[in-house]
């Protein structure tokens, strides 16, 4: 008995993808790139109008404590400076000292924007004399 070869395939055994599902997986590629693009964006100007705000905070605190070390028999207003400059801002700096009461001073300090927003802040603290 004569075994006879198997016989042939006319159709090809075709593995792969097809170029409509290749372009369809770029196309979805593509979206999801986009969207992490314009994700990064929108949390990269998040993150400089933080920055902003934590250098505004810092400037309070520095004018807060820059009263504190004057000591308390020669504490005044005095002459802040008209506007400091923060990240290419104009911020102004209202400094104010009160005689809170016969022992204590209270120091207010406020930073604002010169024109246009962003962010303000305004801390107070006080200082007494020694007994």
């Amino acid at each position: 008995m004569r075994c006879s070869p198997a016989p042939r395939a006319h159709a090809r055994d075709r593995s792969g993808f097809t170029l409509i599902e290749v372009m369809g997986a770029l196309v979805i590629f593509t979206v999801g790139v986009l969207g992490a693009l314009q994700l990064s964006d929108g949390l990269g100007e998040r993150l400089d109008r933080a920055a902003l705000r934590t250098r505004v905070v810092e400037a309070v605190h520095e004018q807060v404590d820059s009263l504190r070390s004057v000591g308390y028999a020669t504490l005044s207003t005095g002459s802040p400076p008209p506007a400091v400059t923060l990240s290419g801002r104009n911020y102004r700096i209202d400094r104010t000292v009160a005689q809170y009461s016969p022992l204590v001073k209270r120091i207010a300090v406020a930073i604002e924007p010169v024109s246009g927003s962003g962010p303000t802040h305004s801390t107070a603290s006080f200082l007494a004399t020694d007994w």
